[in-house]
């Protein structure tokens, strides 16, 4: 037409492609994991013991909502503008921002608050750009970009957090949903009916914590993914990343190093509407010093569901188990048994697209980690609860 109708040509263009697929028989529409914007600051103990095992920072999975009207995840079709954008900001409240122990009247560490002190809220400001340098040549597409992130608390300024970063992703074949995923993010390819979809990844971050340097982080991965039979698809993950502490010990104390994981996930999708279920799995090893080198098994969870109104519901439960190497990894007990920690997350987030180009997010999290480490066999040194709460709306250009 010469003239544009106001509904927009992306959202009839989507339209229209979720009605071919829906007349497909075992053709999957929703998104293969949810849209949840990052935590706000972890504190220095997090970082230090599950920055390697996170890809780097601020490579999300895109806003999986469609137009208000339809309820179903966004389907993307067509080549992606040269260059697109998303700016997000968002106040939240953390009750344990330094991850502090449930009984902290006994630990002897340095900035340690009283029993009920710690909650504090704060705020979130989120950027990602990326290019498109070419789309569908020979089957190759190609995705350069960067993120930065900065959290701040209210009253914790030691905890505020900031990340930089780019990333490279190549990706090979098409989708029916019209992206690729893995494990640092996803990436856009054309919509089709394709079987088989590569991706390749290279990543690299700067976090710094309370104002100073505290941790690089560069990494890579590769994910197949493998659609069908039916209304199934499954992801096959390789990953490895190298961490570079700022201030770091030597000897049983060096916290650097690198890591390296594999994993796999299958994904159902229920119906033309967007809902979906999917279970990973995933395992490795981070090298490090004798205090803190280990193995670790991860198993999620996760679900997405519309909702009246435009809204996307999304679930997540994960469980990760790290085994560590030696027993100086026990700081209280060197010659006593090795640390064990069990870390439970689970997570639901409650997403709405304003127009074509807002989308406004609720979510709330809670997580626990349990470990063996004992000080006096009395008070937990490792172990802690968290809860998480957000309200936080974004941009996309």
């Amino acid at each position: 037409a010469r003239q544009p109708p106001e509904a927009g040509r992306q959202r009839v263009a989507a339209g229209l492609r979720a009605a071919h697929l829906a007349a497909a028989p075992g053709q999957p529409l929703a998104a293969p994991g949810p849209a949840q914007p990052p935590a706000p600051a972890a504190g220095a103990a997090e970082a230090a013991g599950t920055a390697g095992t996170a890809p780097p920072p601020g490579l999300e999975e895109p806003p999986f909502v469609g137009p208000p009207s339809s309820g179903s995840p966004l389907v993307c079709t067509g080549p992606p503008p040269r260059w697109d954008g998303r700016l997000s900001l968002e106040a939240s409240y953390d009750s344990n921002p330094g991850l502090l122990p449930d009984d902290t009247t006994l630990l002897p560490l340095q900035g340690t608050r009283p029993a009920g002190t710690a909650t504090d809220g704060g705020g979130d400001l989120d950027l990602r750009l990326e290019a498109h340098p070419f789309y569908d040549r020979g089957g190759w597409s190609l995705g350069l970009g960067v993120t930065g992130n900065h959290s701040a608390y209210r009253n914790q300024s030691d905890l505020d957090l900031s990340l930089a970063g780019g990333f490279v992703q190549l990706a090979y074949g098409s989708d029916p949903r019209g992206y690729l995923t893995g494990p640092l993010g996803y990436t856009r390819v054309p919509a089709g009916d394709g079987r088989l979809g590569l991706l390749l990844q290279a990543a690299g971050s700067w976090l710094g914590l309370g104002g100073a340097d505290f941790l690089r982080l560069a990494g890579g991965a590769a994910a197949l993914t493998v659609n069908g039979p039916g209304r199934t698809a499954t992801r096959i993950d390789l990953a490895g990343s190298s961490l570079r502490f700022a201030g770091d010990g030597a000897g049983d104390l060096r916290r650097s190093g690198g890591e390296l994981s594999a994993g796999l996930g299958e994904s159902l999708f229920l119906g033309s509407r967007g809902g979906y279920l999917r279970v990973a799995a995933a395992g490795g090893e981070q090298q490090a010093g004798a205090s803190f080198a280990n193995h670790f098994v991860e198993v999620t969870a996760e679900a997405g569901a519309p909702l009246p109104a435009g809204w996307t519901l999304y679930l997540d439960v994960d469980r990760r188990r790290q085994r560590f190497d030696s027993p100086q990894s026990n700081l209280t007990q060197t010659s006593g048994p090795a640390r064990d920690d069990v870390s439970w997350r689970g997570s639901v987030a409650a997403v709405r697209l304003l127009g074509d180009s807002l989308a406004l997010t609720a979510r709330a999290s809670y997580l626990r980690r349990d470990s063996n480490v004992e000080l006096f066999g009395l008070t937990p040194v490792f172990g802690y609860r968290r809860t998480i709460a957000g309200l936080g709306i974004s941009w996309f250009f």
